[in-house]
């Protein structure tokens, strides 16, 4: 199944990059594993078409992924089963101000 399975939500697009990076020694054992970080100040329509060609993990910024989730569905969650919150306490905003965006991807489904 070619679907969201994870997805990790992260502060920052460096983080999104570094965890994003953590997976390529799992694809040399796993090489059907697909992974992607998606983050504001990139092309929004990459991100869409590398999510429609399937990615089993998606790692992104809040902002991101709540744009993805809600711009023609690019990324459905129906089958996304792990959800991690990288820095929950940025997410949750004790640092910056809790988001809408952080909230509302929070609702899987």
């Amino acid at each position: 199944m070619k679907e969201c399975q994870a997805l990790v939500l992260v502060p920052t697009w460096r983080r999104a990059l570094r965890i994003q990076k953590t997976f390529l020694p799992l694809s040399e054992y796993m090489p059907m594993i697909e992974v992607h970080a998606c983050f504001d100040g990139t092309d929004v329509a990459h991100d869409i078409a590398k999510l429609r060609d399937g990615v089993h993990v998606v790692v992104g910024t809040s902002a991101r992924i709540h744009e993805l989730i809600n711009r023609d569905a690019a990324l459905r969650t129906q089958h996304t089963r792990v959800l991690v919150l990288d820095e929950v306490s940025r997410l949750a905003g004790r640092q910056t101000g809790t988001t809408p965006e952080a909230r509302s991807c929070t609702c899987l489904g």
